[in-house]
């Protein structure tokens, strides 16, 4: 500080003049002083030293020559010197860690005149340009008050500058400055009028003061602080005040911040600089009062003193202890509570009373009237509890007319069936608590549609879909005291009835609800549910302490909110400093000529919503969140009115809209037979409110469940003792009069008013739309009630219940089992043994699979090798399944050999014997005998036996079906459609590509044959599929994400090694020790092919027909293709994507082909979705595109004849052609813009030609256009041998080019010809004003487009001598490349692989492609 101030001193005796104004003096004293240059030393005690260093110094005279030059400095800006990139602000940084930018100027006498005479007049501008400058030591800068405006100077060693005005791009960076200046000028300039200012004058002086440019008062950024600080007004009162009467909106839009004013706290922030800045002017005596000499001791103004308490006791309140805050809360609360009880005693009083009842509700299910109030009270129970919790059972969502006609209809359709079946068996399933019954990939989503028998298998649930039955008599028996009482009889009888094998569809209303309760009532005590339960519910408690999450309907929005915006950090801009100009500004190299530039990012507006748009969106949060309210209320009603009717909004997201009404049975509330029927409100006597009644009449029923004997009360939901139920339907004119006859201010019938708004106002308009009708209204509400509700089942409305029979039923099991066999981990296991087993095995389940006529008993022979073959790989719970397995086995004895006869139990007479070597049959052989007799062999007991095995099975929730994959990856092709015993091909380049992407090489069995010793193409046969779900990435994997659903094929090599016809083959040992030894892997021949689903890796396992079909098609570059991607399922035409057969496939084009001996990746695509980017793909992944999506075919050009004399019209064509070559910019070659437009014109409706690659640059289509056509045209520049002449115009080196003119017309005729032949149609030259006279000759009329006679021979005739034509034909249809031999090696070397030439991530294959297209 000392230092910095003896600085401020030196500088002020260099400045001070002899004789000088008023204002001079101000500016010596100011520069003198630390406290009244830099705003960042408020109160640092240099102000004061530098004063008194001032006043002690002796002020030497002016000397001509040796005063530093004075220049005015425009358009500046601050930068960190050490991030010249950085803006900095002025007011937060020290002049020895900035350098200032900006364009200066020199001031008339400001070089070598006097500061004094300098100063004295007017400052004048040489006239002479600015010039940039970079001035990269500043020493400090200096406010000069006392004018109209304060005036900012900064001193360098050898020049001071005044500043003017900033760049633009820099005025928020001095707004603090120039407003402490400003407030700070006006006190100045009202003292000098009245030294005895008083403390309010002074603050009505600042407040009139003008905000600054990009300046925001403190009461409109932050009005709560601003009203802390002040203490005595309110947060509204500050930001209205601040807003001067306009609206923030309106500031915004017009970025004027004119508009807002000053206010107290503004003054509060900056006052302690103000007083600082005046006190140092009064102890300068630069400030003093008009009768004052320079000699007097001036005291300070009573207004310095006055401010600075005002300041002070401001920023005690704004910045008061944690007591003191604590004290206003606990004022403010006390308050608040105060209020709060008020209005509780308001709203306790007694209201007079509403005697009108309730409108009355519909009755829930008209067409079932003949069932009693306690079978539709469960049904409503097991509906709601089914839609609630449809993503954990996973059961498709149904409507309450479909749940009803399954349970109380009579006669009963496929879906209906279907229905019942997935309630049962979903509710067996989450009781057992088998997480892999549906793999997880299946179930992360709900189902949306019903499956019927005929659907692919997805797991092990179908199994349970067969023998549901004798689990639930199994689990029903042993749980029946966890049944209510009036549901527990009728469900063990109909689990009897069940036993006795009557189908479900048969049974009354009584027994199939009494079984559905039983089980629900079970499932709803297992440890699935209860976790679901509480991962929604704890995730509701969260949001809603957030506020994310509200119970209540959300209230109709009256105008569409503004998008919340993200605060943005303050951060420096940064800015890029370039040196344009060479010339430097000789200022002791201080200043450098530079230039600045910056391009300012603008966002994307997007377009707001309308406000019935958003009216829908509330509406369609709100159902999405239905499934959380249901969960978080747990069972209790939405809204309770005054006369005791409860309102439920039951089913979840299938809700709609509807309201479910219920009244309690007699004894549901406390009564008082002796309380007074009347009630005295403000001294009026008033009815007692009375109750409701029933909602619906009553009907007489005559099917009912037995009534329980006690009524258990103040249970919530719904409870045991049926009720009487009414529905209020959106769209009705009982749920309009609902809404009008409840009270909104009533809190438990708000919810009633504020749905039904939400749910009218839902199908407005748009604002310019008329209004609707009440009866419209109705009609668009009850329409959208209906799609608000989602049936799963509508999809098996035209299935006929008896389209199933036994022979579909066992094609069933047969295909689960298929699934769990093949799910074994023959993948990552090397047991040659337990392979051995496991392909004897899978033989002989294939033959009873494939067979005429599938077998239930040759079906229970396998499943003993089965559960070998897992047992073997560790799936089976071996402890647990010693005890079961003897049993099982005598039960699968049973039905495949029958009972044993007296002979054999003696030991007389040998067991039967086996004809087939199953694996496993001993076992059955040797099974003991049962005790009693097994019913007879169903697909439903046959299901049992395999259940019962698989209930030991290891839960692996990633084992998935085929039809599982299918469905959750989307591939219903390629892989996703192999199946066991079909032949295909593999292709090792793509098998080694997925072994290094995603196969750890520690995991791979040793076992099997080196996938290095394979061909380019092995054709095998599939002899097991195992589909998994994703899993997590290996620990050195590329990729932090779980790796793709998987399929592993099991194959075995078909061709021997010896008769391979392909360039690399198959390695052989020449050991003949090792040829006796016959290892098995050389014996199998089985490779393991993993194919992961999501097209990182193209399809390198197909079946060997289509592959041989590539031969048959091959593709060329043109072609239109379409290829089909996973997971895309809607069609966009304008982007390329359509539909086709069903599927949705992209367009593209073939736009080269290479050679391959596997074939594989060998085309390369563009795709219309992406023009600028390729695609390598497979020749059988894609197929030809429709014939209405090729492109137009364009006439070529006739052939020319060079004999023929041109005839009139030939001329005037000529002339037409050089027409048009003016017309679109020759010979400067502007009109760019028109040859684009009409290019496009000319090739609408296919794609336009890239400009070709001529003489290693890309050939500008424009030059060549308007060249050819100044020269007569395609007819004109072929019959006199110009296209050399033309290919000449791009000033490419031709002489090493054999073949330019050749080239350059075969180029024209692609690319440009079509256009030629669209400009000089006689529309187009009738739209282009272009008139020409037959009589004239073209050469006359341009005499400058005559070429040279000296050109080179440019014939295109074969005959001539020369070579400029003998081009092969190919070579013109892959873009006129020549390749070279070299190249061509280089390319086949490419195809000699190993291991390490398929990594995707190296640089070879991708530079290989790349070249190639480059090149092209």
């Amino acid at each position: 500080d000392r230092r910095r101030a003896g600085d401020g001193a030196r500088r002020a005796r260099a400045m001070a003049t002899a004789g000088a104004d008023v204002d001079d003096e101000d500016a010596v004293a100011r520069d003198a002083t630390r406290g009244a240059t830099r705003e960042g030393d408020e109160g640092d005690g240099a102000a004061a030293e530098a004063a008194a260093a001032a006043r002690d110094a002796t002020a030497p005279s002016e000397v001509e020559g040796q005063t530093l030059p004075m220049r005015v400095l425009d358009e500046y800006e601050f930068r960190d010197k050490f991030a010249e990139g950085k803006a900095v602000s002025v007011h937060g940084s020290r002049p020895n860690r900035v350098l200032v930018l900006g364009r200066a100027r020199k001031l008339e006498g400001g070089e070598h005149g006097l500061p004094s005479e300098v100063l004295a007049a007017p400052l004048t501008l040489q006239d002479k340009p600015p010039h940039a400058l970079k001035l990269m030591e500043v020493h400090d800068w200096t406010i000069k008050y006392g004018g109209d405006e304060p005036e900012l100077w900064l001193v360098t060693p050898r020049a001071w500058y005044k500043l003017l005005n900033p760049a633009p791009r820099f005025e928020k960076y001095v707004t603090v400055t120039t407003r402490r200046a400003n407030f700070t000028n006006a006190i100045v300039r009202a003292l000098v009028k009245n030294w005895e200012l008083s403390l309010e004058e002074g603050l009505d002086i600042i407040l009139g003061v003008p905000v600054v440019a990009h300046d925001v008062p403190v009461a409109v950024k932050t009005p709560t602080k601003a009203a802390k600080m002040l203490g005595d007004t309110t947060a509204e009162a500050q930001k209205e005040a601040a807003l001067n009467g306009c609206t923030e909106e309106e500031i915004r839009e017009s970025k004027d911040t004119s508009a807002y004013k000053y206010t107290h706290a503004d003054i509060v922030g900056d006052g302690f600089f103000i007083v600082s800045q005046i006190e140092t002017l009064v102890r300068c005596k630069a400030l003093r009062p008009p009768t004052a000499s320079e000699e007097d001791d001036v005291p300070a103004p009573q207004f310095l003193t006055a401010l600075q308490t005002w300041t002070t006791e401001k920023h005690q309140l704004g910045s008061a202890t944690k007591a003191s805050r604590l004290e206003r809360d606990r004022a403010r609360r006390e308050k608040l509570r105060a209020e709060k009880k008020a209005e509780k005693e308001s709203e306790s009083k007694p209201r007079v009373p509403r005697l009108e009842p309730p409108p009355p509700a519909s009755p829930i299910l008209p067409e079932y009237s003949h069932i009693g109030p306690h079978l539709q009270a469960e049904l409503l129970t097991l509906w709601d509890f089914a839609q609630v919790f449809a993503s954990v059972m996973y059961c498709p969502r149904s409507t309450l007319e479909r749940f009803a006609k399954a349970f109380f209809g009579s006669d009963l359709g496929a879906a209906e069936a279907t229905l019942l079946r997935d309630f049962m068996v979903s509710c067996l399933r989450v009781t057992e608590g088998r997480i892999d019954s549906i793999d997880q990939e299946t179930i992360r989503s709900a189902p949306t549609r019903a499956r019927w028998w005929d659907a692919p298998v997805l797991g092990l649930n179908d199994i349970g879909e067969l023998d549901w039955q004798d689990r639930a008599n199994n689990l029903i028996v042993e749980f029946q005291m966890g049944v209510n009482a009036r549901m527990r009889k009728p469900a063990l009888e109909a689990v009897a009835k069940l036993d006795k094998g009557e189908v479900l569809e048969s049974f009354s209303p009584v027994h199939r609800i009494a079984l559905a309760v039983a089980l629900s009532s079970i499932a709803l005590e297992s440890e699935t549910i209860r976790e679901y339960f509480t991962e929604i519910y704890d995730d509701v408690r969260a949001r809603r302490r957030t506020g994310d999450f509200h119970s209540n309907p959300p209230t109709l929005a009256t105008e569409v909110p503004e998008p919340t915006e993200e605060k943005k950090k303050e951060t420096s801009k940064e800015i890029n400093v370039k040196d344009e100009n060479p010339e430097v500004v000789d200022d002791a190299n201080e200043s450098v000529s530079m230039e600045v530039d910056e391009t300012d990012a603008s966002e994307e507006l997007v377009k707001p919503p309308t406000l019935a748009d958003y009216r829908r969106e509330q509406l369609m949060k709100w159902k999405s969140e239905a499934v959380e309210r249901a969960v978080i209320s747990r069972g209790k009603p939405v809204a309770v009115d005054e006369q005791g009717r409860r309102y439920f909004a039951l089913g979840g997201t299938n809700n709609a809209g509807r309201l479910f009404v219920e009244t309690a049975p007699p004894g549901w509330y406390d009564g008082d037979e002796n309380a007074a029927s009347s009630q005295v409100i403000d001294g009026v006597e008033y009815p007692k409110q009375p109750m409701a009644g029933p909602p619906v009449e009553d009907a007489p029923f005559s099917e009912d469940a037995a009534n329980t004997p006690d009524c258990r009360r103040n249970v919530s939901g719904l409870v045991e003792c049926a009720s009487r139920w009414g529905v209020y339907t959106p769209g009705t004119v009982e749920y309009d009069a609902l809404s009008y006859w409840c009270n909104p201010k009533y809190d438990n019938e708000r919810y009633i008013t504020k749905l039904h708004r939400l749910m009218s106002h839902a199908v407005d308009g748009d604002a310019d739309a008329p209004e609707l009708s009440d009866d419209d209204r109705r009609k668009k509400v009850e329409i959208l009630s209906e799609t608000l509700a989602m049936d799963g089942y509508a999809n098996l409305d035209d299935v006929a219940l008896g389209s199933v029979d036994d022979a579909k039923l066992t094609s069933r099991l047969f295909n689960a089992v298929k699934f769990i066999l093949h799910s074994a981990p023959f993948w990552r296991t090397g047991d040659m043994r337990w392979i051995d087993r496991f392909i004897r095995t899978c033989t002989h389940f294939e033959s009873a699979l494939n067979a005429s006529e599938q077998s239930l008993v040759r079906l229970l022979k396998v499943l003993p090798g089965i559960e070998i073959v897992c047992a073997q790989a560790g799936l089976m719970d071996d402890v647990a399944w010693l005890d079961a397995k003897p049993t099982w086995l005598a039960q699968l004895r049973y039905y495949v050999f029958g009972p044993r006869t007296e002979a054999e139990l003696e030991g007389t007479t040998a067991a039967p014997e086996v004809s087939e070597p199953i694996p496993g049959i001993n076992d059955i052989l040797a099974a003991p005998e049962l005790l009693d007799p097994l019913p007879p062999l169903t697909v439903r007991r046959a299901a049992n036996l395999v259940n019962q095995f698989l209930r030991f099975l290891v839960q692996d929730p990633q084992r998935m079906s085929q039809g599982a994959f299918q469905m959750c990856t989307g591939v219903s092709h390629g892989v996703g459609a192999i199946n066991t015993g079909e032949v295909v091909a593999v292709i090792k380049r793509g098998l080694v590509k997925t072994y290094n992407r995603y196969v750890d090489k520690k995991s791979r069995p040793r076992n099997w044959i080196d996938v290095n010793t394979l061909r380019p193409v092995e054709r095998c046969v599939v002899l097991g599929t195992a589909y998994r779900g994703s899993e997590a990435p290996r620990r050195n994997a590329a990729s932090d994400g779980d790796t793709p659903p998987c399929a592993w094929l099991m194959c075995l090599l078909l061709d021997d090694p010896e008769l391979s016809q392909f360039p690399s083959t198959r390695r052989q040992s020449a050991d003949a020790e090792q040829a006796d030894a016959k290892e098995a892997k050389d014996e199998r021949r089985l490779i393991i092919a993993p194919l992961y689903a999501g097209g990182d890796i193209a399809e390198y396992v197909l079946p060997w027909s289509k592959y041989q079909e590539v031969d048959e098609k091959p593709w060329d570059g043109g072609s239109r293709i379409m290829m089909h991607f996973e997971g895309v399922d809607a069609e966009n035409e304008a982007r390329g994507i359509v539909s086709v057969d069903g599927c949705v496939y992209y367009l593209g084009r073939v736009r080269k082909v290479r050679s391959s001996p596997d074939r594989w990746e060998t085309v390369m695509v563009v795709f219309d979705s992406d023009p600028e980017d390729y695609m390598w793909v497979s020749p059988w992944e894609i197929i030809a595109a429709p014939e209405k999506y090729h492109d137009p075919v364009h006439e070529g050009p006739a052939p020319v004849d060079h004999e023929r004399e041109l005839s009139p019209e030939d001329m005037t064509l000529i002339a037409q052609c050089k027409a048009i070559a003016r017309r679109l910019g020759w010979p400067s070659g502007d009109h760019r813009r028109d040859f684009d437009k009409f290019r496009a014109e000319a090739f609408a409706g296919g794609v336009i030609p890239q400009a070709p690659i001529f003489c290693g640059a890309q050939m500008n289509l424009h030059r060549v256009f308007i060249e050819a056509m100044h020269l007569g045209g395609y007819e004109q520049v072929t019959r006199c041998k110009f296209w050399k002449v033309v290919a000449r115009t791009l000033g490419r080196d031709l002489s090493t080019q054999t073949s330019a003119s050749f080239a350059m017309r075969k180029y024209y005729e692609k690319c440009l010809f079509p256009l030629e032949k669209y400009l000089t149609s006689a529309e187009m030259i009738e739209n282009l004003g272009i008139v020409i006279e037959a009589s004239t000759d073209p050469m006359d009329r341009f005499p400058a487009s005559r070429p040279a006679t000296d050109f080179d021979d440019d014939d295109d005739r074969v005959d001539d001598g020369d070579d400029d034509d003998d081009m092969d034909d190919e070579d013109d249809a892959d873009g006129m490349d020549v390749v070279d031999k070299k190249k061509k090696e280089e390319d086949a070397d490419d195809y000699k692989i190993s291991d390490d030439d398929f990594d995707e991530d190296d640089p070879s294959d991708s530079g290989e492609s790349d070249s190639d297209f480059k090149g092209r």
